[in-house]
């Protein structure tokens, strides 16, 4: 998880050097997002069936992602959905 969010970041430094690491950031990603697709499975939420500190965590990495790279989740349905039931969870 903070390797995730050290990675990320490089794609957010607006440096000469993180838009070298840009496209092997964007290469990666896939195979970085199914691991996540996998870990979570057909659960709702991270570590089980309710929500907890965790998802907060991956959902922001996802989200960051989402942003920087639009379709990213496109390929992985159960994170589409935890995205859309964290966002309407009060």
């Amino acid at each position: 998880l903070l390797r995730s969010l050290s990675s990320l970041s490089l794609c957010f430094l607006p440096t000469s050097e993180s838009r070298k690491l840009k496209p092997e950031y964007l290469k990666g990603l896939p195979e970085k997002l199914q691991l996540y697709s996998q870990f979570l499975g057909k659960r709702p939420w991270f570590a089980g069936d309710k929500i907890t500190f965790a998802d907060f965590l991956v959902y922001n990495i996802l989200d960051q992602n989402r942003i920087f790279e639009p379709g990213c989740l496109d390929a992985f349905p159960n994170l589409k959905d935890f995205m859309s039931r964290f966002e309407v969870t009060p």
